[in-house]
């Protein structure tokens, strides 16, 4: 069975169809292969699991989004990610055990290291798959295989702490290609992932790369991310979009932040010559903003597009809040908290300690970007719940 979960690691970050959006693409893969991965643990010798408050909360929050279907009548596609990844989790989780696991931390750490040799080559102006930059002639872009340099980051931040695993002193020099993501999401779960790991694994280096690491973060924030103006429109639009989910604290219903066009369905644009974002309602003679046009608008408006539209808010939490409403986010603070209180009663082995630290990267990279809703990284979910179970649990007492 650890044959196919890395072949799952493998095929999902690669995965692309010519001339289809690879967004796109890749969730279809996701979705073809986790159905293979649970289907394919039927013919495995499963274990048998005792009851567990946390794997109940899975299913009591996914019941919740079932119901939040059921009531808004959209956003199946979202449904169905959802039961695949806790299917692919439950399959995980009852098929492999602990000695499983380092093999599945060499596959990660492997494609980790083809990414970064992928990015030195479209650096040096070849891409292994002839990707192009849109609308810039003879353009390579420098994402490696990921599409866009926020994905790569994420993915780089999550895979420190396994780095960290086998080799403490590679971990830290990972900050540097991580840093070139361009993104702060990324490079605050990279830098907390190490520091977490280093916390409980190598308290002494903990204290010996604290402050350096502090230090460079802190300066890419201020001088290299901060001057990209991402601060300054995705707050703005987060106090917008939180006054929305005090409007429906059930939820708007699935996908309908990006495809809701019903009659008083809600979109979020920005305006293109100052970035402010502005509220719009759906009406039957198409969207109408809530606040009233300046002249400055009008004026760009008659040259071209004066608007651009917010299709996701740049974090996962918000997300959850406006589609699937408090039920959603109690549910999620619950999960996270008897995850908690399971690595604090833990023996914090070092593969439990490194799949917590993915988890980590993952929440944190969250609160900025949304690795849920791309499956080149959205795949590796339930792989890391399903490590950080097993080795949390009894089976963690086997290991050092």
């Amino acid at each position: 069975m650890v044959w196919l979960i890395l072949i799952y690691l493998v095929i999902n970050p690669f995965f692309l169809i010519i001339n289809m959006d690879l967004r796109q693409a890749q969730e279809l893969c996701f979705q073809i292969s986790s159905m293979i991965l649970i289907l394919s643990g039927v013919f495995f010798n499963q274990k048998k699991l005792p009851v567990s408050k946390l794997n109940s909360a899975y299913c009591m929050l996914a019941l919740w989004v079932c119901a939040v279907l059921l009531l808004k009548k959209m956003g199946f596609p979202i449904f169905l990610n959802l039961f695949l990844g806790i299917g692919a989790y439950f399959t995980v989780i009852r098929a492999i055990t602990i000695e499983d696991i380092p093999k599945i931390f060499r596959g990660l750490v492997y494609i980790t290291l083809f990414a970064l040799v992928y990015l030195g080559l479209q650096y040096a102006g070849y891409d292994l798959r002839d990707q192009r930059v849109l609308n810039v002639p003879n353009a390579v872009p420098d994402c490696a295989f990921f599409g866009i340099k926020a994905a790569y980051g994420m993915y780089i931040a999550e895979t420190i702490p396994v780095i960290a695993c086998f080799n403490w002193i590679l971990a830290p020099l990972m900050l540097f290609p991580l840093a070139l993501s361009y993104s702060t999401g990324a490079m605050l779960a990279g830098h907390s992932a190490l520091m977490f790991f280093l916390w409980f694994r190598k308290r002494v280096l903990f204290w010996i790369f604290l402050v350096p690491t502090v230090l460079g973060t802190l300066f890419f924030i201020v001088k290299v991310d901060s001057p990209m103006g991402m601060y300054g429109t995705r707050i703005p639009m987060w106090g917008i979009v939180i006054q929305d989910i005090f409007r429906r604290p059930l939820g708007h219903g699935l996908d309908s932040f990006r495809n809701d066009s019903e009659i008083g369905a809600v979109r979020y644009f920005k305006y293109s010559f100052d970035n402010t974002t502005v509220r719009a309602v759906k009406k039957e003679d198409g969207w109408m903003l809530t606040k009233q046009v300046s002249q400055e608008f009008i004026d760009v408006a008659s040259k071209g597009s004066a608007l651009d539209w917010w299709d996701h808010p740049h974090n996962e939490f918000i997300w959850l809040g406006y589609e699937t409403g408090f039920p959603g986010l109690i549910g999620l603070g619950y999960i996270l908290w008897l995850m908690w209180q399971r690595f604090r009663k833990s023996t914090k082995n070092a593969y439990a300690v490194t799949s917590a630290g993915m988890i980590l990267a993952l929440l944190i990279s969250s609160m900025t970007q949304f690795p849920f809703h791309l499956a080149r990284i959205g795949h590796l979910v339930p792989i890391i719940l399903g490590i950080f179970y097993i080795t949390t649990g009894d089976e963690g007492e086997k290991t050092i």
